[in-house]
């Protein structure tokens, strides 16, 4: 397999309802401090139908923000696109499910309050009861 997983874990993408047929080359490259970057390439398509256009447009979106967020650069290799999308669905899901757990409050307001001290200790009104 191409890609390995921590180049994966940092290339987040969007689930479409399709995946996009148009995103075939896929790059790998070592940048100098070791850190592996994923890059998609477009290939132009046959036929000018609104539905490739519409693709098109959505790829070289896409390609841009990454451009942005990550500093892509180049080298070409190529991996077969259904077997990439699901990677980076199953990747991207997981992703997801992790900031989910994040930004979920896991104690309820109470629990949060007394949470640093043992429960025992603490009187009616949230005083040290004098033990």
């Amino acid at each position: 397999m191409l890609m390995n997983r921590r180049a994966l874990k940092r290339f987040h993408m969007p689930n479409s309802q399709y995946p996009l047929p148009m995103m075939k080359k896929v790059t790998m490259m070592t940048t100098s401090k070791g850190k592996k970057n994923v890059m998609m390439m477009m290939t132009t398509t046959k036929k000018k139908t609104k539905r490739n256009q519409n693709i098109m447009r959505k790829e070289m979106k896409m390609i841009l923000k990454y451009k942005r967020n990550q500093k892509i650069m180049t080298k070409m290799t190529m991996v077969k696109t259904s077997t990439m999308m699901t990677m980076i669905k199953r990747r991207s899901h997981i992703a997801m499910k992790k900031r989910a757990m994040k930004t979920r409050k896991i104690y309820p307001r109470q629990a949060q309050l007394t949470q640093h001290r043992p429960r025992k200790y603490v009187g009616r009104l949230g005083f040290p009861r004098i033990v």
